[in-house]
């Protein structure tokens, strides 16, 4: 993750200049030319909510592999399931993919370590929710902690 953050994901040369960026720079760019609602929802939706879903993916791996079931993993489970949807690395790589298609013709491209690692960690974004069996984790935690009719989901 940090890779796919920090290292420059292309350069760009244009007129003698060369310029490249990471994703972290384009945040700071925009915030920087006053577009702070674009640079959160950048933040929030290319780097938070992938690091979030992630990492809630590996803990929710861990308690079932090692039998650490707890009746707060029904709660977390539930807001991890909302996360799904919010994740967009998918969306800012087309997005990436589009840019660089647009810019062959006028400009020379360098692509660099951060795309490499961006793509790396969509495959693994895109594999742990593919892995992760949801009706099994449901059904393992509604096992193990049956809901009383006083739970305002009943």
């Amino acid at each position: 993750m940090l890779p796919a953050i920090l290292l420059p994901i292309m350069g760009v040369t244009l007129a003698g200049q060369f310029h490249q960026a990471s994703l972290f720079d384009c945040i700071l760019v925009l915030i920087d030319r006053g577009f702070f609602m674009i640079a959160c929802l950048v933040f929030l939706f290319a780097i938070a909510v992938p690091i979030v879903r992630l990492s809630g993916a590996l803990y929710l791996s861990y308690c079932f592999k090692f039998k650490r079931l707890k009746p707060s993993l029904l709660s977390f489970f539930r807001a991890y399931h909302h996360l799904d949807h919010w994740a967009m690395l998918n969306v800012f790589m087309l997005g990436i993919v589009v840019s660089m298609y647009k810019l062959l013709d006028d400009t020379e491209l360098s692509v660099n370590l951060g795309l490499l690692s961006f793509s790396l960690w969509l495959i693994c974004s895109t594999m742990s929710a593919a892995a992760l069996d949801q009706d099994y984790i449901w059904d393992k935690l509604e096992r193990a902690f049956p809901r009383s009719c006083d739970d305002e989901y009943c």
